[in-house]
């Protein structure tokens, strides 16, 4: 009732595009990343089962890699979601006990200084200069709290999404971090520079 390693790795990248559970698919760069951090390991153990795979073979495969810092966090992080994932869909009563890494602690982040309004109104003025389409991503960012990917990434916001009418900009499930669409309320001071 094994899955080979290929087999297992083919299923979770499928599982990824298209998930069996209804959730959202992921997104092309998670499926492209997972893709190409496990290649090697397809490579060397794609017609291995995975139970026979063994605490030492993660190990030492991992150590061939020659990756460092947080790139080897990375690539501890998919093999240990590849040995999840057996163990949450492959027939037979799988136990992932070859590819359990401790997660790093995060560090406690300071909070964000806030721009006061004058250093904001000169700084707006000197982009709006300079290039007038940073100012209004600025003034996005800024009054609306959208993050730089929503406003200007490969699936960022256009036009079609501010609605001046009705005082909303909406942000669809696509271009949002949290892969949730919703409405942000455009303010007074963000509605003046849209205009």
């Amino acid at each position: 009732t094994s899955w080979t390693v290929e087999e297992c790795v083919a299923r979770q990248l499928k599982d990824l595009e298209s998930p069996e559970d209804g959730g959202s698919p992921a997104r092309p760069r998670t499926v492209s990343s997972k893709r190409n951090r496990l290649k090697g390991f397809r490579v060397h153990y794609g017609a291995k089962k995975i139970v026979e795979i063994t605490a030492a073979d993660v190990s030492s495969w991992l150590e061939s890699t020659g990756a460092k810092n947080q790139n080897l966090r990375n690539y501890r992080t998919e093999i240990q979601s590849l040995f999840n994932f057996a163990e949450k869909r492959m027939p037979g009563g799988y136990l992932n006990t070859v590819a359990r890494f401790p997660q790093k602690t995060r560090k406690e982040i300071q909070p964000a200084a806030i721009i006061q309004p004058k250093d904001a109104a000169a700084l707006f003025r000197r982009m709006e200069k300079i290039d007038p389409r940073a100012a209004l991503g600025f003034a996005l960012g800024c009054f609306a709290g959208l993050r730089t990917e929503e406003i200007s990434g490969p699936r960022g916001l256009d036009w079609s999404n501010v609605d001046l009418k009705a005082g909303t900009i909406f942000v669809p499930a696509t271009t949002a971090k949290a892969r949730v669409h919703r409405k942000v309320k455009i303010t007074a001071n963000l509605a003046a520079w849209l205009m």
